[in-house]
Formats: structure tokens, C-alpha cells, sequence
């Protein structure tokens, strides 16, 4: 008995000092010693390890192996340059690779941002504004900051003076340098606190003295941050009115009147900021966290308060979720995917609403309303009450190749969107193509009917459309359109069967109000064709340049010499002319040799006015030949081996190193006080 309460008590000794460890000397996290009411917070964690897996990656490894010492080189930089860059470059690996990651900024760090006092009266916002800026990072313990603010001031000869301050049992230094900046911090258990001035460090000690609310307090910024899932190891908050209303004080106080003619329009300009700002009205707060792992995981939120949203946003965010079925006829080998709900109604309300605005300001010529009645008349149709409701909440586009056989990059994409109503769709097209005299094809393909601009181009670039279901399917050429078509008909595989669509669809396909695919590693490979491509391109062009300049010299050397022979012979018929009219002005002149060489004056003259005639057509295209020549083409100016060696160098390494990326999806779903969104990446090295 005696045994089993001594265990006992033991055990809850244990505990005790398991809960007093954690309360007096658990880190403390970097949100309970900033106040609350942030504009912006950024906090990332992990740092030497994101490092670390940073500097292990593929792209890091390509970047290293740049040789940026022969590029610049090769593009004619001086030698004190490159060893300026060399000295550089070891300098700051150095700094930050060892001092700077390792003691101060290795672990974990965060930057906040306070509203500024930024109103009509402030002379520096941006100073006012940086003032509001505190930076914490978590430190060991025997590490000492002022040694390591003094080697980084010393290393650059800026003088500098240290005071220190005791705050409520703080310890507030205070390093003001010459040109009156004061870099101001303290230390709060294992927390750096730092700030410009001490005036933005102060508060951080009145919230380790509780006096002061913390951010982890902040009403807004647990009700936002409650909604991401917690083991973050990136975080982003921001609070949207209070980012609003700091831009909306920060351009105001940037336009001061100089006279007070200049107080009209810097009304309207306010009016105009006003009038942009308030589509972010009802917009509270965001918030983003990333998480490590196998596939990388990010999560966003937007809180929202309806009763507040400008009337477009309002509708546009009152769309519920969906099951996405577009996905059906999207093909296996597709690289980019895009699928969102959509307002028509919203935007076309929006949209004339603000042409009818400016119509009213302009007062003159015709208003948006007479253009859209002459419109609906010739059209045979109602914009409201036909067009509109045709078009479904449904949009989206996606990218199965890019074509790069031809003369230019030909993308292979295909846009949809949802309808209503085909046989509205379908009388708005035709009164489209009659008013641009343009006659389609048709052509059937596995029961569906295609219609199609019969251009000169083939089948890839000869525009299509055709309907697979409800959803109208527009594109560029046919090609795209018959495999959109294959697929729904199950003659070949959807994009949801790609092993990289696997990968990253955590609820992808689940009811949302968009959804999005990108296959990086792809894309990124075809951004090298493109690159490949753009060279050939320009390897020609560069030559065709070249001759052009050549057959332009010759042109020029020759007509030059042309003039100056036609201009050599014009004088001398103007020499001979001037001579037989002194002859024949001679009183002992015969009449018959005057006869005589009247006849060869006259054939002179018209022999004159000949070649000056020709002498000026001449000088006219020499003209215009020197002027060409005075033209220089960008082009002239290229050097392809040394565009192709960056390429080669840097640009492929780099894209290279990017394809471990090999694919990103992402869902955003509209609440009821909240937008929503999920990002999944697929990471392999």
C-alpha cells in the first residue's frame, strides 16, 4: 500500500514539474510578444532545415553550377568586375551560410507590420511607415547581438553609437547611426526584438508585461488562424481593412496640393482611389500557411463579411460549390487545366454600369445604350433577357500542347464554358459571322458536329467549336477539339487518370467553385522548346539581318558613286550649256552657224533637263537609302553564340532544376463567411 502511494506521488511530482517547465521556461511562441492588431504578419519556421532541403535540390545544384564568372566574361565585363563579383559572391556565401543562419536566423523568424500614422499632415510616410515594421527571431541563448550588429557596421566603416535603456525589467539597446537611424532591440527569453527606433520595440515589452494584448489575443487573428490547420510551417496573416485604409492614408498623404487650383483634381483623384478601394470592402482578413511533406500542402482563407461586399463581389461569392464535370473531356496529356464557377449576370451588370457611368461624364456622341439597342435590333436579340441567361456559371480552359512546327508557337488549348441555352448562343454566333462576311464549315466527328473556319493554315490553326453536353468547347484548331471529344467518348484517358493528377488530388474533384492543374515539370519542358524555338528564330533573323545590311551597302556604295558620275556629267551639259550661249550671244556670229547651234543649244537644254531629272530621282532614292542605313535594327546589335551560351548556361540549368517540380493542383471553395483555398505540389528530386 505504502509502495502504490509513494509511486503516485512520484508520478505527480513528475508532472508538476513537467507543467512548471513548460510554463516558466518553454519557448515562448513569437505571436504572444507582438501586439495585436497587425496589418501584416509573416512568420517562417525552420529555417536551417528549409535551407538545408534547399540547398540539396536539383535547382540549387544547377544554380551553383553556373559559371557566372565566363558569362560575364563572354558579355565583355571588366576584370575588376568580375573579381568585384567573385569577392562578393564568397562574401555574402559566407554571411549567410554561416554566422547570420546558424546563431541569429537559423530557427525561426517573423516580421510584422503596424498601421503608420500616415495622415494628411506627414512628411515621410514611407520613414512614418517603416517605424511600424518589428522583425523577432528566436536566438540561443549565449548568442550576442551587438556583436554581431558591430562586425556587420564596422565591416562597411559606419560609425555608430550604443545606448541601453532598462523598460519594465527589458534591457532595450539602441544603436543610432550617423545618419540618425536607431536600430533599436531587446531580448525576451530566447526572442530578438527588433525594431527602427524604440518606440517600435516598447510595445512588444508591454505585451511580455501583459499591459498589452498580444497578437495571439487578437480576436481577428484567432478567428482567422483557427481555420488553418495547425503544424504550419510558413504562416501569412494580413488584415485586409486595415491594409485598405493604411494605402488609402499612404496616397493621400503622397498627393499634397501645391496651389489651391490643384484641390479639383486631387479630389478626383481621391474619388478615384476611393472608388477602387471599396471592391475590397467586406474583405476582413487572410490568412496562409504551408506545410512540409511528401506533397507539399498550402491552405489559404479570406474571412468576408456579405453585408459588406460591393454588389459584383456579393454575387460573384454567392455561388455555391459543384461536382466538376469538365474534367470528362479534358485529355490525359493535358499540362495546364483551369475550372472556376462565373456571374454572368454579375459582370454584365458591372460592366454597363460603369460604361454607363462614363458615358454620363463624356456628354457627347452616342451613349452605351443607344450602341446596345442598335445592337439588340440588328441582332435580333435581348442582351438581359437572351444573351445572359444563355451563358452558364461555368468557365474554364485547357492546355493540351504547344505547337511549335510552324512559323510561330501555335497553343493547343481549348476553352469552355457552361449554357443554358445553345439555340441563343447559336443566333448570336451567326449574326457574328454574317456582319464579318465569314462562312463555316461543318464537320462530324463520333456524332458530335464541328464547326470550323476553313483557313488556308490546316487543321491546327483553322478555329472550331462544337458542344459536348452543356458545355461549349472553343479552339484554335480542330485537333484540340476532336481529342477533347475522344476523351468524353472514353477513346482515350481523362486527365484525372494522370499519375501526377493522382499525386496531388487531395479532394481536387470534390465539390468546389474551382479547381486548377498545372504540370509543372511539362510546362517547363515545353518553356525549353519555346527557348529553342526563339533562338532558330533568331539565328535566322539575325542572318537575314546581316544580308539585308549587306545588299543595303552594296545598294548604297553603288548609287553613291551613280550620283556622283551623274552629278559630274550634269555639269559639265551645264558647262557646255553656259558656253554655247556665250558663242552664240558673239554680234560677228554668221546667221547660218547660228542656225546651227541654236539646233544643238536646244538639244542641249532638253539633254540637261533629262539629267537633272534623272540626277534628282537618284538623290531622292539615295536619300532614302542613307536614311534606311541610319535605321539600325535591334537585331544588328544580337550576338547569337553569346544568347545561345546563356541558354545553354544558365536558362536550361535553371528550368532543368525547376522540372522537380513535377505538378501543382489546387480547389477553392466559396463559404459562408469565408473563401477557401488548397494548393498540393508534387516534389521530386
Amino acid at each position: 500500500m505504502k509502495r502504490s502511494i509513494l509511486i503516485v506521488l512520484v508520478l505527480a511530482l513528475v508532472l508538476a514539474a513537467g507543467v512548471y517547465y513548460s510554463v516558466k521556461f518553454a519557448p515562448r511562441a513569437i505571436e504572444t510578444v507582438l501586439p495585436g492588431k497587425a496589418a501584416v504578419y509573416i512568420k517562417v519556421s525552420d529555417i536551417e532545415k528549409q535551407a538545408d532541403e534547399f540547398r540539396s535540390s536539383k535547382l540549387w545544384k544547377n544554380i551553383k553550377g553556373i559559371d557566372i564568372e565566363m558569362l560575364m566574361e563572354k558579355s565583355g565585363a571588366k576584370k575588376e568586375q568580375i573579381e568585384g563579383y567573385k569577392t562578393a559572391k564568397s562574401e555574402i556565401t559566407s554571411f549567410l551560410g554561416g554566422l547570420v543562419i546558424d546563431k541569429y536566423f537559423g530557427k525561426e523568424i517573423a516580421v510584422a507590420l503596424y498601421p503608420a500614422e500616415t495622415g494628411e499632415a506627414s512628411a515621410n510616410p514611407a520613414s512614418n511607415l517603416a517605424s511600424k515594421v518589428i522583425l523577432v527571431t528566436r536566438i540561443k541563448p549565449e548568442t550576442d547581438f551587438i556583436d554581431f550588429i558591430s562586425k556587420i557596421l564596422n565591416k562597411f566603416e559606419q560609425k555608430y553609437e550604443i545606448a541601453e535603456e532598462n523598460y519594465k525589467g527589458n534591457k532595450i539597446t539602441v544603436v543610432k547611426l550617423s545618419d540618425g537611424v536607431g536600430l533599436a532591440y531587446v531580448r525576451i527569453k530566447d526572442l530578438l526584438v527588433m525594431g527602427i527606433g524604440k518606440e517600435a520595440v516598447i510595445p512588444c515589452c508591454d505585451v511580455a508585461d501583459k499591459a498589452v494584448s498580444s497578437l495571439s489575443q487578437d480576436k481577428d487573428y484567432v478567428a482567422t488562424m483557427s481555420r488553418l490547420p495547425k503544424g504550419a510551417r510558413n504562416v501569412i496573416y494580413g488584415d485586409m481593412e486595415l491594409l485598405v485604409s493604411e494605402f488609402r492614408k499612404f496616397i493621400y498623404a503622397a498627393v499634397k496640393p501645391q496651389e489651391a487650383a490643384e484641390a479639383g483634381p486631387r479630389q478626383a483623384f481621391k474619388n478615384q482611389i476611393d472608388k477602387s478601394l471599396s471592391m475590397y470592402a467586406g474583405f476582413k482578413t487572410f490568412a496562409y500557411a504551408g506545410y512540409p511533406g511528401k506533397i507539399l500542402a498550402e491552405k489559404t482563407i479570406m474571412i468576408i463579411d456579405r453585408s459588406k461586399l460591393h454588389p459584383f463581389c456579393a454575387d460573384f461569392y454567392s455561388i455555391p460549390s459543384r461536382k466538376n464535370k469538365t474534367l470528362k473531356f479534358a485529355p490525359v496529356n493535358t499540362i495546364y487545366y483551369g475550372w472556376s464557377s462565373f456571374a454572368p449576370k454579375a459582370y454584365w451588370e458591372y460592366f454597363r454600369s460603369e460604361l454607363e457611368k462614363d458615358n454620363d461624364k463624356a456628354k457627347q456622341g452616342r451613349s452605351f445604350n443607344d450602341v446596345l439597342a442598335e445592337f439588340e435590333q440588328k441582332a435580333g436579340m435581348s442582351v438581359d433577357n437572351d444573351i445572359i441567361p444563355a451563358l452558364g456559371d461555368e468557365l474554364g480552359a485547357f492546355l493540351i500542347d504547344i505547337n511549335l512546327d510552324g512559323l510561330i508557337p501555335v497553343p493547343e488549348f481549348v476553352f469552355f464554358t457552361k449554357v443554358n441555352k445553345k439555340k441563343a448562343l447559336d443566333g448570336l454566333t451567326g449574326y457574328f459571322l454574317k456582319e464579318g462576311k465569314v462562312k463555316l464549315e461543318s464537320e462530324g466527328y463520333k456524332g458530335i458536329d464541328i464547326k470550323y473556319m476553313a483557313l488556308p493554315a490546316g487543321e491546327d490553326f483553322q478555329p472550331a467549336y462544337c458542344y459536348i453536353g452543356d458545355y461549349l468547347l472553343v479552339s484554335l484548331g480542330r485537333k484540340p477539339i476532336k481529342e477533347s471529344i475522344d476523351t468524353y467518348k472514353g477513346a482515350s484517358k481523362p486527365l484525372f487518370e494522370d499519375e501526377d493528377f493522382k499525386a496531388v488530388n487531395h479532394g481536387l474533384t470534390e465539390a468546389s467553385n474551382g479547381m486548377c492543374f498545372i504540370k509543372m515539370a511539362a510546362l517547363l519542358q515545353k518553356a525549353e522548346d519555346i527557348c529553342d524555338w526563339g533562338l532558330t528564330w533568331l539565328t535566322v533573323m539575325v542572318e537575314q539581318q546581316k544580308k539585308y545590311r549587306q545588299i543595303l551597302d552594296t545598294k548604297l556604295d553603288s548609287m553613291t558613286e551613280e550620283v556622283a558620275k551623274d552629278e559630274a556629267e550634269l555639269g559639265k551639259l551645264e558647262s557646255d550649256v553656259k558656253t554655247l550661249e556665250k558663242e552664240m550671244g558673239d554680234p560677228d556670229l554668221q546667221e547660218a552657224d547660228a542656225a546651227v547651234k541654236h539646233d544643238e543649244l536646244e538639244k542641249l537644254k532638253e539633254g540637261l533637263e533629262a539629267k537633272q531629272s534623272e540626277v534628282d530621282t537618284k538623290r531622292e532614292y539615295l536619300k532614302d537609302l542613307e536614311a534606311k542605313d541610319q535605321c539600325k535594327s535591334p537585331l544588328e546589335n544580337v550576338d547569337v553564340p553569346l544568347v545561345k551560351l546563356y541558354l545553354e548556361e544558365a536558362v536550361y540549368p535553371i528550368l532543368e532544376g525547376l522540372q522537380s517540380l513535377k505538378a501543382i493542383g489546387s480547389r477553392t471553395t466559396y463559404g459562408e463567411n469565408a473563401i477557401q483555398g488548397e494548393y498540393f505540389s508534387r516534389i521530386v528530386e
